[in-house]
């Protein structure tokens, strides 16, 4: 094992970790719906460590991106370009993790963030993929791009 994919191990370590100890958390609440929520994302979950920044820049230049509305920009990016970007809602760290949404290039696999306008190429983000047909449908349903991860979550079983 190399020292990157060493690094690369305890950082999905630690996020599945963090992720692990939410879950403890909501169960010691006895909310059941949090608890199921937390499941599902623990299991669906992915770490992501590599941002392109420059597509990202080139992304919020194109769809004219505003700051705050993640969930509008990439929702609306990945309907557009479902071939080429997949729309994913998690966790972002900047100093500390925040809920976000963020795009996953197919090609690469690279992190796209179109909202957040201070980037570095080794960002960490944790989250779920959601396919673009369910945005599609959400979109139809409720008029309004929105957090989604949780009606995503309870329409899918637990890996």
């Amino acid at each position: 094992m190399n020292a990157a994919s060493a690094t690369e191990g305890v950082k999905v370590s630690e996020a599945r970790e963090m992720s692990e100890a939410m879950l403890r958390m909501w169960e010691s609440t006895k909310q059941k719906p949090s608890i199921q929520h937390w499941k599902r994302f623990v299991a669906r979950g992915e770490l992501f460590q590599s941002v392109d920044v420059q597509l990202s820049k080139a992304l919020r230049k194109e769809y004219r991106c505003k700051e705050k509305q993640c969930y509008y920009n990439c929702q609306n990016i990945a309907i557009e370009q479902p071939d080429l970007y997949e729309y994913a809602e998690g966790y972002a760290t900047g100093i500390v993790p925040v809920e976000h949404a963020f795009l996953i290039e197919r090609e690469t696999g690279k992190v796209l963030d179109p909202t957040w306008t201070d980037l570095n190429e080794s960002g960490d983000y944790f989250g779920v993929r959601i396919p673009s047909e369910f945005i599609r449908k959400l979109w139809v349903e409720t008029g309004a791009a929105t957090y989604m991860i949780g009606k995503y979550l309870r329409c899918v079983s637990v890996a």
